[in-house]
């Protein structure tokens, strides 16, 4: 008899462990999916990690939070989305310019200090300095196109991370751009 009782309070417990993990998974799920809207994509499978970007609806909200103003260029032609974010813990404020198929033109970023902050760790064929309004800017990428271009100016560092569809710029577009940022 008590061996009988051992084995229903045994089956008791595993069917309540069961339906405990069964609600687990399904709020995980759940959870998961409200995550991933403000998370991005590893490129591994089913593996995300959370942005550290909070994004902003103007340039202005994106400003406060960073503590600081930057002056930007107008968006190139068929690139008219902008994308204001503030990486919180740091105060960068990073504007991105992308087309209306989610390709990005070119990223601009800003920070208090002197640190490269491109995110930008290829290892370019051609690495260039260039004095522009008394600043030393390093400009990064091949066969005579720019892929990165970093400098720092009373206190702050910044960059310019371009794609413009693979293409790059030559340098003297990033000259006309870096000259618009401020």
């Amino acid at each position: 008899m008590k061996a009988n009782t051992v084995k229903k309070m045994a089956v008791v417990l595993a069917a309540g462990v069961l339906c405990f993990s069964l609600a687990a998974c399904g709020s995980t799920k759940n959870s998961a999916s409200a995550d991933s809207k403000q998370s991005e994509s590893t490129g591994e499978a089913g593996v995300q990690i959370a942005t550290p970007f909070k994004a902003y609806d103007s340039l202005e909200e994106a400003e406060k939070a960073a503590g600081f103003k930057i002056s930007i260029p107008d968006a190139p032609s068929d690139y008219s989305t902008v994308t204001y974010n503030v990486f919180e813990d740091d105060k960068m404020l990073e504007v991105i310019y992308t087309n209306a198929d989610g390709k990005e033109a070119y990223r601009i970023r800003k920070v208090a200090g002197s640190d490269d902050i491109s995110g930008d760790s290829t290892d370019y064929s051609e690495n260039n300095s260039a004095d522009l309004n008394g600043n030393t800017v390093t400009m990064k990428g091949n066969d005579g196109k720019v892929f990165v271009a970093t400098w720092t100016a009373e206190g702050y560092a910044y960059a310019v991370d371009i794609d413009m569809d693979g293409q790059g710029m030559d340098a003297e577009a990033v000259t006309t751009l870096i000259s618009s940022i401020n």
